[in-house]
């Protein structure tokens, strides 16, 4: 079957995820769905649901997407061509493309060191991991302020994370890599149960914080994007959608008035953290073999987590050691979050109101909480 090909005439300023809307694009042309197979240049971009198009972008000679902080950034800024075929041409071209040996899939709860692990991974010879390829993202939501989620049957969310895997995984030419891990923007974890049917070989891996330094995160990226300090009319919710995946609010009702004027930011963070440890606990007792890996501790000895990370992925802890080197170095510079950046952070009172709010909690309002995992007992 065809597929449909664009020269790329401008980016637009992106909103939301990666979307055919990114860009201003040139007369059509028909052209093999194969192309992105055949030509190195070419990844996949995104998921437009709407359209039932998948889209790909052709990308410069020698561009490595796994350098990238966020892949999906380079994508737009580097794009210069645009491919869109069906999703069910999608998962046929799938077929034709290589396997992958071995797959890494890395859970978080956001705010937690993810882009930091997905750059020691690709310290590890033959691995090749992205970060926050975009096109998994659309599968739950169609963009990240949706207040609800995406319409796929489960057994096409299956079929897609199989497909869109395979077609990632587009490691340049000359770089060896027997391994793809792919880290992924918070809300795909909300989909972990489907990632362990699609992939059932994989390797899973949750990242999580407490509950405070998780929010007081949050909060300086939320007013780096510059989200209102307190959220009034229809935004009381919209904090809570973000980093649920567009959960049923229920919870948050049972601590906050959300028909209050306003809410300040910290008040649906809280009970948003606690729907995150509600939702791995669902998953690891439905069997999603998780590795769970606290910031907290991960600080505290770096190298012993590392290790134990590579161990769980199957793959050498002797680089462990090489992998330090990932954390010397700001994992999203020239980006709105970089390190060098001056980032508000919440007043001690608002904190401990936080902390009041999830004392309220029915559960998971312990901002300490340590997860189990298979190796804990928990699976």
């Amino acid at each position: 079957m065809a597929a449909i090909l664009h020269e790329v005439l401008a980016q637009r300023p992106p909103v939301g995820w990666a979307n055919l809307d990114d860009f201003d694009l040139g007369p059509q042309a028909a052209v093999p769905s194969l192309l992105v197979i055949d030509e190195p240049g070419w990844s996949l971009y995104g998921l437009d649901h709407p359209r039932d198009l998948a889209v790909f972008v052709d990308l410069p000679e020698g561009i490595d997407l796994a350098e990238s902080p966020f892949a999906y950034a380079t994508q737009h800024r580097l794009a210069r061509r645009v491919l869109t075929m069906p999703l069910a041409e999608l998962e046929t071209v799938a077929t034709l493309a290589p396997p992958i040996p071995r797959v890494v899939l890395i859970f978080s709860i956001g705010r937690c060191g993810s882009t930091l692990v997905s750059h020691a991974l690709n310290t590890v010879p033959g691995v090749w991991c992205l970060s926050e390829p975009d096109a998994f993202s659309t599968l739950i939501m169609q963009h990240y302020h949706s207040r609800r989620r995406s319409d796929f049957p489960r057994d096409q969310i299956i079929r897609l994370i199989r497909a869109c895997t395979r077609l990632q995984f587009r490691p340049p030419a000359g770089r060896q890599a027997e391994v793809f891990a792919m880290k992924f923007r918070s809300h795909a974890f909300f989909q972990a149960d489907l990632y362990h049917q699609a992939l059932p070989d994989a390797a899973c891996v949750f990242l999580y914080r407490d509950a405070l330094g998780w929010a007081n995160s949050v909060y300086g990226m939320m007013r780096q994007y510059d989200f209102p300090d307190s959220l009034t009319g229809p935004d009381r919710t919209l904090a809570w959608s973000v980093f649920t995946a567009a959960s049923d609010p229920a919870p948050l009702a049972e601590v906050i008035d959300l028909t209050a004027p306003e809410m300040p930011m910290e008040l649906a963070l809280g009970p948003a953290w606690s729907c995150n440890m509600a939702e791995y606990t669902r998953h690891l007792q439905s069997g999603v073999p998780f590795l769970a890996l606290r910031y907290n501790d991960f600080n505290r000895d770096r190298e012993a987590s590392i290790a134990q990370m590579l161990l769980h992925c199957d793959l050498p802890a002797e680089f462990a050691g090489k992998a330090l080197q990932a954390f010397e170095k700001d994992s999203q510079s020239g980006t709105h979050l970089s390190r060098e950046l001056t980032i508000e952070r919440l007043t001690p009172d608002r904190l401990a109101r936080l902390a009041d709010v999830m004392s309220r909690l029915p559960a998971f309002g312990s901002p300490d909480l340590k997860l189990p995992d298979i190796y804990s007992g928990g699976h």
